[in-house]
């Protein structure tokens, strides 16, 4: 309580947005046509997601070594090389024991947050994966992995999908967004340039 009056708890405070955004809010989203040209509608898994943080940069900028060090263990699924390692995105949660679920599974999970990344078809799904582990950490925080920009064009159509518009679309999911870059190379690439305009940091 605060000043005699009853404050609401943060579940309260959460549900009380839920029903704002789904009794108010969509349907105006939906009658404006919103979804179409901006944003995939919010779902209770948006809702009930832990912070997460998305992981962006050139190959071999160090994101994978970054989560594996603060997990303070290996990620299952994962390389870390001097090479480019990181052929996909992955969603680094918390689970009760290790486990791999492909994209195509995660995106028709129950009110999963991913389920509006069906648009980008298959050639992204088999490029995306969940891997789940236990971790102190993963109980309050997802990571989300992202194959590492190349010098050559990559936001052309790589393996089927556009991968600009991914990474934006990833960028739009979650609370934040490091990006990383090569301590050795004092500059960036267009592309990497191009996905930073895209989600407005330059």
């Amino acid at each position: 309580e605060y000043m005699g009056e009853k404050t609401m708890s943060e579940k309260e405070v959460l549900e009380t947005l839920k029903k704002l955004y789904f009794n108010i809010i969509k349907p105006i989203e939906e009658q404006y046509y919103f979804h179409e040209f901006h944003s995939s509608p919010l779902t209770t898994g948006d809702f009930d997601a832990k912070p997460r943080v998305f992981l962006l940069g050139q190959h071999s900028s160090g994101k994978t070594s970054f989560i594996r060090h603060l997990l303070g263990k290996d990620i299952p699924g994962s390389r870390i090389g001097p090479e480019p390692t990181t052929d996909k995105f992955m969603v680094i949660r918390h689970g009760l024991a290790e486990n791999r679920i492909p994209g195509n599974t995660l995106v028709l999970q129950t009110d999963s947050t991913w389920s509006s990344f069906q648009k980008f078809g298959v050639g992204f799904l088999d490029n995306f994966e969940c891997s789940e582990m236990q971790s102190s950490l993963l109980e309050t925080i997802t990571f989300i992995d992202s194959p590492g920009l190349l010098t050559q064009s990559t936001l052309k159509k790589r393996n089927g999908f556009d991968f600009y518009q991914v990474d934006c679309a990833f960028a739009e999911k979650v609370d934040k967004v490091l990006v990383f870059f090569d301590a050795h190379k004092l500059d960036i690439s267009d592309d990497l340039k191009k996905i930073l305009i895209g989600m407005n940091f330059v």
